[in-house]
């Protein structure tokens, strides 16, 4: 079971016919629970779109190197366990969501097309250096493609949530992320099927 958490205003057209794009399977089924704004302290309810958001833009937009994670980190250890884990989640859908042929085409000298230069690995990283730019230019990013920042990686946002589950237990963070954000893995993305990769 994937969990989406929405808010009500972003439940648009779009977003449904992703979700169809997405689930080809026609019996797949949702489960709409709504929650109110008397549940928004909830704390199993405390890690959404907006506290993902807050976390990621602690990190400088030119972030290079992984001691620029420290604040983050630590904002991030300061969530429950639970929360930990959905943040995991939550990343994971914004860099498979990133995981296009038109995006991987715009990252620079790397691009996809550039038969020697493109790199799968890269390319992920590509899509965390675009994440931490914030949620205006991730979106930005997936409407115009061409939006894409260049020439710029950013792999230690790979390690923010098991930095942060550690500083906070003192254990491994042993969680599969809710998407695979692997390279190639959005089948829709590419317009391949799951099956050629």
């Amino acid at each position: 079971m994937i969990t989406h958490k929405v808010k009500l205003k972003d439940l648009t057209q779009s977003y449904f016919k992703r979700l169809k794009e997405q689930y080809l399977d026609g019996d797949t089924e949702i489960e709409i629970i709504v929650h109110t704004k008397e549940d928004q302290f909830h704390p199993d309810h405390e890690m959404d779109e907006q506290a993902f958001w807050n976390i990621i833009e602690s990190i400088s937009p030119t972030a290079l190197e992984e001691n620029e994670l420290e604040l983050a980190t630590q904002l991030l250890s300061t969530k429950k366990e639970a929360e930990i884990k959905t943040f995991y989640d939550i990343l994971s859908e914004k860099l498979y969501l990133l995981d296009r042929k038109d995006i991987a085409t715009n990252i620079g000298i790397c691009s996809y097309g550039n038969e020697d230069d493109f790199s799968a690995d890269l390319f992920l990283y590509a899509r965390c250096a675009a994440i931490i730019q914030g949620r205006e230019k991730f979106e930005a990013i997936l409407n115009t493609p061409e939006k894409m920042i260049k020439d710029h990686f950013f792999e230690p946002l790979l390690l923010l949530p098991e930095r942060a589950y550690f500083q906070k237990t003192g254990k491994p963070l042993n969680h599969i992320p809710s998407f695979n954000f692997e390279t190639f893995f959005n089948s829709q993305g590419w317009n391949r099927s799951a099956a050629m990769f």
